[in-house]
């Protein structure tokens, strides 16, 4: 069954950005749930039997695009402050008014840039293990949903108390 319109995930507009959020971080089922104002069962029944693989890779692909314009943007970023500050550490002594603090503050915003650029690629690189721990997260959470709902729900309260989770 590819979709159902009966579900009321597969009817909202919102369908693509849910689905997308529940394949990208198995911690926002009850998130939906709580939106749509529906039992976190159907969540998990719709990812398993309304889910279309190929909505999953077309939303990849249209995250993956826009990740990799940002990465370029944050690169282009990067370098042009570099370059600043370069020219400014080149041409400046430490004795005119204001070098330190131009000095410090592109120093900042490179270091800056750099996290992000670093953050990007450990989000949107090659799969991390956080990825692939979510994705089986996720793969669990349907089949003991849907074996035994006690069992997952006890389950998952032992993982958000050893996670610190509220």
């Amino acid at each position: 069954m590819a979709a159902n319109t009966d579900c009321v995930i597969c009817t909202t507009p919102m369908r693509a950005d849910y689905e997308r959020a529940f394949f990208e971080d198995g911690s926002v089922s009850h998130n939906i749930a709580e939106d749509l104002g529906i039992p976190e069962e159907s969540v998990y029944h719709h990812m398993k039997h309304h889910f279309q693989p190929l909505v999953q890779k077309t939303a990849a692909i249209e995250v993956a695009l826009v990740a990799g314009q940002e990465i370029n943007l944050l690169r282009s970023n990067a370098e042009k402050l570099n370059h600043k500050l370069s020219e400014l550490l080149d041409e400046g002594t430490v004795h005119e008014d204001g070098f330190v603090r131009d000095a410090v503050s592109l120093h900042k915003e490179v270091r800056e840039t750099v996290k992000d650029l670093l953050r990007f690629q450990d989000q949107w690189g090659a799969q991390s293990d956080g990825q692939q721990v979510n994705q089986t997260f996720n793969v669990l959470q349907v089949e003991l949903n849907k074996e035994s709902p006690e069992t997952w729900m006890r389950i998952k309260r032992q993982l958000e108390e050893n996670l610190g989770v509220e």
